[in-house]
């Protein structure tokens, strides 16, 4: 211990001894120079003027390869004398804003475009105050202050507009059609699209290219695929005259895609292909990236895992050198801005020995006095650091460092140790609520759903399989009585979960609220008002969402003992049913449309058909979750599959057949995940004869 107390007493007269040395060798001369720099430097307005243009060719030219030299050429310009009323001016203040942008100084980018932009504005310059809005909507929406973004990206629209400048109205709209489409708000990145197409009818440029790929991928996006394919090919056939374009890449990776919709796999390989060459040529690997994410795409469509797997491997590697080369490029310009601080540094060193020719003896006299009292200091600090060398102990240092060493890597253990368990303790508790929740949310679907006592009384032979894939599901199941006929209905809503949760609760109370509205029994007549009102409830015009549900939608009239009379109507599915003395399952379809949706300029419209049962029959009312359940291979149950499983156990009783059916559904599964819910809906009729 006392040896260690003297080390630490004999390290801190080095470190106090070292410092006033440094202070008094710098301090001393520096009281003999005069800070007359500035008459000596001056020069005349012109030379200024051709200095400014030099400067400013040299730090544009260097933006892309080298942006810390435009950053210093800049920096220069806006230094100097009078150079607020240089045109310049306002540019240089621009190009440094950008250059921290890439740097990812966004706070010290928006510094300087709002500089520039009070500058524009004390000037009325409407040009540069729509480049500089341009640029803080750039630099706001790499910040969490977003919503500013599009504030001064329309602002900066509407000043282009006042003067009709065509190429910063189509960059601003292309930069607010990116911005809105990440939100999910296509109707107004369409509007801003419109625009460029109306501003550039008839002509052939970049812009107008742009403007038909955004259109193309939102139409892709919202599986328009006619539309997205027209816009690609206008974008495409704008372009081909630049046969290694990034936009003609574009176009072709996206004509890939749509032909993957439409199942011509040799045509959409053929496209992404001709994406890739100019890819690669291009050395553009975001792209790469995309069109191998197509590629993955393309061959999952056609179930061929070996080259899905192929593509995933490419993707990883594109992504990894990528991020390299954006390693390399940041490692670059830190290098190119020391160089130019230290050449900066050199030229001021340069400068200050020019000056201090006229104080060299006084200096040199100064300088000797201070030499003395450093040699002094110095001799001081080697007797200090001899006698250190003697008492310190090698042995003594290795286990003080070791021992060092050890207990800060205890500490740090300690406090990692800490942190994860209070990050486990709060995921825990987020995850016990958000179960809690989603729990109390199934007792309230399950309190909307009809119970097996209700369904009982209205069909005696009755069963319902009901198997949400979470906790609360997407499908329901529905009934009612109208006038002596009772109404029987099962849907499958879109999603599962959470929001098919909420899809189904919106559909229950939709066709509860027409029966109190319309009185009706006839199947048609309420899946139509059931689907306007679910397109009015979802807002799906302005949306352009394709959310609704499928259902089956049944009318039993029982007046008759001798025969049980069933109207019926389907959106997008099928009634099933065998009677007695029939060989396999009947499947009767229904309307190939939806239930809500966005659908343009469409009229729906949906079909009754009848049955009349005199024989003992079994109906079966059903979503495709059974059918698109698939095993641990990856295969599906199927459709044929499932009529056949039905078929054969329709005669038993209906708490055997739902056994069965269960018993069916996870000897299928096995232990791959469930991938929607299943709901089969079975009733059984005897009629008297």
């Amino acid at each position: 211990m006392k040896v260690q107390n003297i080390n630490k007493r004999i390290t801190g007269w080095c470190r106090s001894g070292v410092i006033l040395a440094l202070l008094f060798l710098v301090s001393y001369p520096a009281l003999a120079i005069r800070t007359d720099t500035l008459n000596s430097v001056s020069s005349s307005a012109a030379q200024n003027t051709d200095k400014i243009k030099l400067y400013f060719k040299l730090g544009k030219s260097l933006f892309t390869k080298n942006p810390s030299s435009t950053l210093d050429y800049m920096q220069q310009i806006i230094a100097l004398d009078g150079i607020e009323e240089n045109p310049l001016y306002l540019e240089a203040l621009g190009y440094i804003g950008r250059v921290h942008h890439l740097f990812g100084d966004y706070f010290i980018a928006l510094d300087y475009q709002r500089k520039r932009l009070e500058q524009a504005q004390k000037k009325q310059d409407t040009l540069q105050m729509i480049k500089a809005m341009n640029e803080l909507a750039s630099d706001y929406l790499a910040t969490e202050y977003k919503q500013e973004a599009s504030e001064y990206w329309t602002k900066s629209l509407f000043l282009a507009e006042a003067i009709d400048n065509k190429k910063y109205l189509a960059t601003i709209s292309l930069n607010l059609v990116k911005y809105y489409r990440v939100l999910g708000e296509y109707h107004i990145a369409m509007k801003y699209l419109n625009k460029i197409e109306q501003g550039f009818k008839g002509q052939r440029n970049a812009y107008i290219t742009r403007a038909f790929l955004q259109k193309g991928e939102i139409y892709l996006d919202n599986q328009q695929y006619a539309q997205a394919l027209l816009y690609t090919k206008k974008a495409y056939q704008n372009c081909l005259d630049q046969r290694k374009s990034l936009s003609l890449a574009k176009a072709y990776q996206n004509l890939g895609r749509i032909h993957t919709q439409y199942k011509k796999y040799d045509l959409a390989k053929q496209y992404l292909d001709s994406a890739l060459y100019i890819a690669n040529a291009r050395e553009a690997y975001e792209l790469k990236g995309a069109v191998y994410q197509s590629y993955v795409a393309l061959f999952e469509a056609q179930n061929n895992d070996r080259q899905v797997l192929y593509y995933y491997k490419k993707l990883a590697k594109t992504k990894e050198k990528s991020y390299n080369e954006k390693q390399a490029k940041y490692m670059a310009d830190l290098y190119s801005k020391y160089k130019a601080n230290k050449k900066e540094k050199e030229i001021a060193l340069l400068k200050k020995n020019a000056l201090l020719k006229a104080s060299e003896l006084k200096r040199k006299r100064i300088a000797n006095y201070s030499l003395w009292i450093g040699l002094f200091f110095i001799l001081a600090l080697l007797i200090l650091i001899a006698i250190y060398a003697r008492l310190k102990n090698k042995s003594n240092k290795r286990l003080v460092l070791k021992n060092s060493h050890i207990e800060a890597q205890k500490e740090e253990i300690q406090v990692q140790k800490e942190h994860i368990e209070q990050k486990n303790t709060l995921l825990e508790s987020i995850h016990r609520k958000v179960t809690d929740s989603i729990r109390y949310a199934q007792t309230i679907q399950s309190a909307m759903l009809p119970n097996e006592s209700l369904l009982k009384r209205v069909f005696s032979d009755v069963f319902v399989c009901f198997l949400p894939k979470d906790i609360v599901s997407g499908d329901f199941y529905w009934t009612a009585k109208v006038r002596e006929k009772n109404l029987l209905a099962v849907a499958d809503c879109t999603g599962h979960g959470v929001p098919g949760a909420f899809m189904a609760l919106i559909g229950t109370n939709i066709l509860n609220d027409i029966l109190h509205t319309l009185d009706s029994n006839d199947p048609a007549q309420i899946l139509t008002e059931l689907d306007q009102r679910v397109r009015e409830v979802l807002k799906q015009e302005q949306k352009m969402n394709d959310d609704g549900m499928d259902i089956t939608l049944c009318s039993f009239d029982t007046t008759n003992p001798a025969e049980t009379q069933i109207t019926w109507c389907g959106a997008k599915h099928a009634l099933m049913y065998i009677s007695k003395g029939m060989e396999k399952l009947q499947v009767v379809r229904g309307t190939n449309k939806a239930i809500g949706g966005f659908y343009q300029n469409q009229n729906k419209t949906f079909i009754n058909q009848t049955l009349t049962l005199d024989t003992p029959t079994t109906l079966y009312l059903t979503s495709d979750g059974f059918t698109d359940q698939k095993d641990e291979n990856r295969a599906k149950y199927g459709s044929l599959r499932f009529r056949k499983l039905l078929g054969d156990i329709a005669q038993l009783p209906p708490q055997i057949q739902k056994n069965k059916i269960e018993q069916e559904f996870y000897n299928h599964k096995g232990a791959a995940e469930q991938i929607d819910d299943v709901t089969v809906l079975g009733v059984q009729l005897y009629p008297k004869r």
